[in-house]
């Protein structure tokens, strides 16, 4: 059995539309979230020296293989229409190639589909809901993160505030407020709007992190904080909607915020309560060790390897 990884289906030529879109979401910052996802798995699988192959020809998948379809309805099609025919053995989907599993005409039902990954216990929740018959075919697995060496701590001087959006037009406002009060250098990041070694060099300089998101299926942006020791403060309203759909989870805005690696706070409410209990707290986090022990590259992979292979 060989691992294949499809990001585009075997049959894209180089100007299809299908590697056009990839680009323009690729210039415009739309992929963020799959690329990193690959990213990190390509890395662990690296690490273990686990044997793939990624993108192949179509000559090079066989009978035996299982193949993981990421980021792209199209190469899922593709695999689903072959795996009919019998061409390969197993075929795993996700995660978040659709929002909800109504889209696409239900692709993600179809019964060709062996494994649905899902980055976290919320979205799966979220997933059964609509369709409760995906639960033994629905497995959470979420990706992980390069561990930075050679951190120097000592220098740590600011703050890191991330926008990525947020429903209660005051909030924003009312952070930025609180924190000017605060002795401290506060740098201000807006999803979309900068470029991920920027993001890393402040995280270098920062003691902590506030983190307004009305909900992460994952949060790989947080675990690169905490991976670079930065604990965060998250705002965490409970519920998001999203296209059609509303739901409510009390940790859909970072599922794998531990008490090790931060707080949630709740709005403008308990914005300045909990930012005082917050930093109070600073010398007692151990973000980097959590990510250590839990969401680094090769111990994501390793689980990946445990889900995927065949009974």
């Amino acid at each position: 059995m060989s691992l294949i990884i499809l990001t585009k289906s075997p049959s894209a030529g180089f100007f299809s539309q299908e590697v056009y879109r990839g680009v323009i979401k690729k210039l415009l910052n739309k992929n963020r979230g799959p690329e990193a996802v690959l990213r990190s798995l390509l890395r662990g699988l690296n690490e273990l020296k686990y044997p793939y192959l990624i993108n192949p020809k179509i000559a090079e998948i066989k009978t035996g293989d299982t193949v993981f379809v990421n980021g792209s309805i199209v190469a899922l099609q593709w695999a689903i229409k072959e795996k009919k025919a019998g061409k390969f053995k197993k075929l795993v989907a996700g995660p978040n190639l659709v929002v909800g599993p109504d889209d696409f005409n239900g692709i993600i039902n179809t019964p060709e589909i062996d494994l649905i990954l899902q980055p976290s216990d919320w979205v799966r929740d979220f997933y059964l809901s609509i369709s409760p018959f995906l639960a033994d075919k629905i497995k959470v697995w979420p990706a992980g993160v390069a561990l930075p060496e050679n951190l120097n701590e000592t220098d740590r001087v600011g703050a890191v505030v991330y926008f990525k959006n947020c429903s209660d037009d005051k909030l924003p406002g009312h952070i930025l407020k609180e924190l000017k009060n605060l002795p401290i250098k506060i740098d201000v990041l807006t999803y979309g709007h900068f470029k991920q070694k920027d993001y890393h060099r402040l995280l270098a300089g920062a003691k902590f992190m506030v983190y307004v998101s009305e909900s992460e299926s994952q949060g790989l942006a947080l675990q690169e904080a905490w991976a670079r020791n930065v604990p965060t403060l998250v705002w965490n309203g409970g519920s998001c909607r999203f296209e059609h759909y509303r739901w409510r989870d009390p940790v859909i805005s970072a599922p794998y915020l531990s008490a090790r690696s931060g707080m949630f706070f709740s709005g403008t409410d308990d914005f300045k309560k909990r930012l005082q209990i917050f930093m109070d707290s600073l010398d007692n986090f151990s973000a980097r060790d959590y990510v250590r022990e839990n969401l680094i590259d090769r111990k994501c992979a390793e689980n990946f390897i445990k889900l995927i292979q065949p009974n």
